[in-house]
């Protein structure tokens, strides 16, 4: 059995066993799917609806009915007309995905604009304090040893601390920046901005309802709304491919 869960650490659905969706849960790595399971629901409509259309041209041809076995072209009619139905129903249900996304995605984004997000002012104190520190470190003393600090510490923080800290992190960019700028090694100055995307993105890393639910609105906007199981059928199936060999059966 099966479980999808969205991964917070690489922003993106997976289905994993049961045992280990529920272990990431636990352990804050991963959240349920909650509203995303409806649409979900419509791609295992799409998956009965390509199972079932393979069972039906597999009965057309192997079926004993003489008014189709005994009939030249009536198998290909029959199963002509299935495909048109099914290309059809595939249709409907990928217009009403895309629907039934972009209506996720405006609530989401919605209640992502209007989330209340106070920040006390010890947090703001606290958050102030340490990117001033890691700021002079970064002027006066060790890049490196400021970049790994705040490597270290980003990985424990609570979600207050990383609101306070974004309002605050510009100002140890700007230092950063300011530090390499005349670096000639580009190799090193790629590796040091890396490393402060990383950053930047731990900070964004916050379990906020509001906020992972327009991360997974996000996700399900930048996947294709084709149904991957349609996708294979035209791929291999015999009734799709354009060029079939001459011994197939239709």
């Amino acid at each position: 059995m099966l479980k999808e869960v969205f991964d917070l650490e690489k922003n993106q659905f997976e289905e994993l066993s049961i045992a280990d969706a529920e272990k990431l849960i636990r352990e804050g790595k991963a959240c349920e799917i909650g509203e995303v399971a409806l649409i979900r629901n419509i791609d295992r409509q799409a998956d009965k609806c390509v199972n079932a259309y393979k069972e039906a041209v597999n009965k057309i041809r192997t079926t004993d009915d003489p008014r189709i076995r005994n009939v030249e072209g009536a198998a290909e009619y029959e199963i002509r007309k299935l495909k048109e139905i099914l290309d059809e129903g595939i249709k409907e249900l990928i217009e009403i995905k895309k629907q039934k996304i972009d209506e996720f995605y405006e609530k989401a984004m919605r209640e992502k604009a209007n989330v209340i997000k106070s920040i006390s002012s010890t947090e703001k104190e606290s958050a102030r304090f340490l990117i001033e520190k890691l700021t002079g470190e970064v002027k006066y003393g060790s890049l490196e040893n400021a970049l790994s600090e705040f490597e270290s510490q980003v990985k424990y923080m609570n979600d207050d601390r990383k609101k306070a800290l974004l309002l605050e992190f510009s100002k140890f960019t700007d230092a950063v920046e300011n530090k390499i700028k005349d670096l000639q090694d580009n190799a090193r100055q790629r590796s040091i901005n890396r490393r402060l995307r990383a950053i930047y993105r731990e900070l964004n890393n916050i379990n906020d309802s509001a906020l992972i639910k327009a991360r997974m609105a996000e996700a399900l906007k930048e996947q294709s709304p084709d149904f991957t199981s349609y996708t294979i059928l035209k791929l291999t199936h015999s009734t799709y491919r354009k060029r079939r060999l001459n011994h197939e059966v239709i």
